[in-house]
């Protein structure tokens, strides 16, 4: 029995020390809880036991609060509270025994209580701990004793006499009406569970804000029933305060994680990281969702897993090289998906380092390029595509930048002129171009530069063998959103044979012109001669006047002057008739003079009315009065208008079912130029485009270039002739001729 009771007193002291240390630990109170501890020992177990709760304590003490915590070093006053601690708690044991043998005097006593209380409130006041003392037979309890530290951190003036109840329930009612059922309830839970602890929040007298530690023990009397509460009161605002920030920093830490995380997961890449090794130990969600696995298989089984077997070696040496060479890098492989398809992406990786610069951890990302690698595919075949239309088209080809400088040249064009790009570049284009054309062609294409407009200029090349070409130069600008020129495309068409053509053509059509002018030479004649024949007898009939006048006795000399210069006059109408019909078999250059088309209109159709009258058909004129003047060619107007008019009244020949009229209409159609329409009732036309080329001919026994003849004349005169059908019957034939003097036109 004596041992079980012996038992009985140091399971006590290890007890309290052990529900101390799990009180201390979470609250962060070492002092106050081992405190209670080794009094309890003392006062229940004795001496023994309560030396055992010093040691207890100590080593817990030392052991769990004062190494360092978070790897923050341990400030100095932790010392000193563990020394007051330490030395509380050895007094404490050599109070309680104090008081136990009789045979000591009351005196000593009295001094080691003394000693006791003095060395409870340094270590208190050290601590900054207060204790109390509470009646618990009452509801609410009643306080009994508080201590000097106590009146402190409550803030009520320091005295002998404790606040009541109602005085100290006060401080903490005013943080709030709920805090006091919460201390009431805190000693209610002492009184059934023998101890409580809770942090309370309180405004103390002088109005600050304050947060206080209460641990009740309760005491019980003789008989087993609660006598008194016996505890502590800490002020813990500032370990409060801390721990708040600190929660509001780990909470802040968490919500940037949650952020980081779901930043991670949604990303549209894959996200991945390793260690320095090379060696894969994070996967981002879209990853695994792409291939299927989940995160412990994808770090388990490596990066390479999905990989495809074509690309896993050269990718496998190429991470071997960054991690040999610690620099970023990225390269391209193929993935394959959880359904078993494979698509390209970019790898790029780059590392972290520390402090001292070493490689702590890879991170990477995979982007998804497979639409972007068959889209380049597709622009290398249709590069391809058309580099070989390019080459193959009978062209010559190039290309340059928007500031006019030639890129590219076509195969075609390298090999026309037998050289190189290098030589282009080094000599230029215009070394290719004839002398004469150097200075019209660079400027023309300085403009299109300038402007921005479509380059279009003929010019001749330089071939290989030393021979020039006539080339039409096309140039067209590509454009960029904005509308600016981005790149020039240029065409060079050889059109020398059509030149040479040409200048065959108007050859031919300028003697045709003079044949067919000697070949209507005789029909004109006719009509000319009634013309002379006029003249001719007017002037004798004047000459015999004048002769007869003369022979009056008395002679009449004034009317016989009058009429010689009446003879005069007409001979010189009929000289100025042969001289033109001598110019027109000449060939001789136009004679521009100033002209009333109007009044040459008025000669032709005297000169046909004959024709007209022959073949029955009604000549209709409607000429407009007063028409601005224009230069030109008499005798080559007069053919122009002499042919159409003709070809209007053979045009009818064959109709027999409607009147035949043909209709001369003049007209002003512009500020510049003067129109003449001819329209006749005949068969019409059935290709109106072609009737003015040369050789082409609707008559039996035509020649096809009378109208061919008519253009060139228009032309010469920087006109313009055009034939349409008619609205009901027949054809009409336009010419417009300009007001201005032909010199001053460009």
């Amino acid at each position: 029995m004596v041992l079980v009771s012996e038992l009985r007193r140091y399971a006590l002291a290890a007890i309290s020390c052990g529900l101390a240390l799990a009180v201390a630990w979470p609250s962060d109170a070492p002092t106050s809880c081992f405190f209670l501890a080794v009094m309890v020992s003392s006062l229940y177990g004795g001496k023994g036991p309560g030396l055992m709760s010093v040691v207890l304590s100590t080593l817990s003490y030392d052991y769990f609060f004062l190494p360092p915590r978070f790897h923050l070093a341990i400030e100095p006053s932790s010392y000193v509270q563990f020394a007051v601690f330490l030395t509380a708690t050895l007094l404490i044991v050599g109070l309680v025994e104090a008081k136990r043998p009789v045979e000591e005097p009351r005196r000593q006593v009295a001094a080691s209580v003394q000693r006791s209380e003095y060395y409870l409130a340094e270590a208190e006041r050290l601590g900054h701990i207060g204790s109390y003392a509470s009646n618990a037979r009452v509801n609410p309890p009643e306080i009994r004793y508080i201590s000097a530290e106590m009146f402190r951190i409550l803030g009520f003036p320091a005295g002998d006499v404790p606040p009541t109840t109602e005085e100290a329930g006060k401080v903490f009612t005013a943080a709030g009406p709920e805090n006091w059922p919460r201390i009431l309830e805190l000693y209610e839970t002492a009184r059934r569970e023998k101890i409580a602890d809770g942090e309370f929040p309180a405004v103390l007298p002088d109005g600050s804000n304050r947060m206080i530690r209460i641990v009740a023990h309760t005491v019980y009397d003789a008989a087993g029933q609660p006598d008194e509460f016996i505890g502590t009161c800490v002020d813990v605002t500032d370990q409060h305060r801390a721990r708040t920030e600190l929660q509001k920093a780990f909470d802040e830490i968490r919500k940037s994680e949650n952020q980081l995380r779901a930043i991670i997961n949604t990303i549209p890449a894959f996200a991945w990281s390793a260690r320095s090794d090379g060696s894969a130990d994070f996967f981002n969600q879209l990853y695994l969702d792409y291939t299927g696995l989940s995160a412990e298989q994808a770090i388990d089984r490596g990066w390479t897993v999905a990989v495809h077997p074509d690309d896993l070696s050269g990718l496998a040496d190429y991470w071997r090289s960054v991690l040999a060479s610690g620099e970023a890098g990225e390269v391209e492989a193929r993935l394959r998906r959880f359904d078993g398809t494979y698509r390209w992406f970019l790898f790029r990786t780059s590392p972290l380092h520390d402090e001292s610069g070493n490689i702590v951890k890879w991170y990477g990302i995979n982007a998804d390029i497979e639409d972007r690698k068959l889209a380049q595919d597709a622009l290398r075949t249709s590069e391809r595509d058309l580099s070989s239309i390019i080459e193959a088209i009978p062209s010559l080809v190039w290309c340059a930048d928007p500031e006019g400088e030639v890129n590219y040249l076509n195969g075609r064009m390298l090999e026309y002129t037998g050289t190189t790009s290098g030589a282009w570049e080094q000599f230029g284009w215009t070394n290719f171009l004839h002398p004469d054309d150097v200075e019209p062609t660079a400027r023309a294409w300085s403009s299109a530069i300038a402007t921005g407009e479509t380059h279009e200029i003929q010019c001749r090349l330089r071939r290989s063998d030393g021979v020039y070409r006539w080339f039409q130069v096309l140039g067209h600008p590509a454009r960029n959103n904005e509308g600016g020129v981005t790149r020039w495309y240029g065409l060079l068409i050889d059109i020398d044979d059509r030149k040479n053509i040409e200048e065959a053509l108007r050859n031919s059509e300028t003697r045709l012109s003079r044949a067919a002018q000697t070949a209507t030479l005789g029909e004109l004649s006719a009509s000319i001669a009634h013309e002379i024949n006029q003249p001719l007898a007017a002037a004798l009939t004047n000459s015999q006047v004048c002769i007869g006048w003369l022979s009056a006795q008395p002679p009449n000399v004034a009317k016989a002057i009058a009429a010689g210069e009446r003879a005069v006059c007409t001979v010189k109408d009929a000289g100025e008739v042969v001289r033109r019909i001598r110019a027109l078999f000449k060939g001789a250059a136009l004679e521009n003079v100033a002209l009333d088309l109007n009044e040459v209109i008025g000669e032709v159709l005297r000169l046909i009315h004959g024709e007209a009258a022959r073949r029955r058909v009604e000549v209709e004129a409607d000429l407009q009065a007063e028409l601005p003047s224009l230069e030109g060619d008499r005798v080559q107007l007069q053919q122009l208008i002499r042919n159409l008019l003709l070809n209007g009244l053979e045009a009818m020949d064959q109709v027999m079912d409607r009147p035949k009229k043909l209709l001369i209409r003049s007209r002003r159609h512009s500020p510049e130029f003067v129109l003449v329409e001819i329209q006749d009732h005949g068969v019409g036309l059935k290709e109106p485009d072609k009737v003015f080329d040369a050789f082409y001919t609707t008559k039996e026994n035509g020649m096809g270039m009378g109208l061919a003849i008519c253009r060139s004349i228009v032309e010469a005169h920087h006109g313009r002739l055009w034939a349409a059908s008619g609205e009901e019957y027949g054809a009409v034939f336009r010419f417009t001729l300009p007001t201005r003097p032909l010199g001053t036109r460009l």
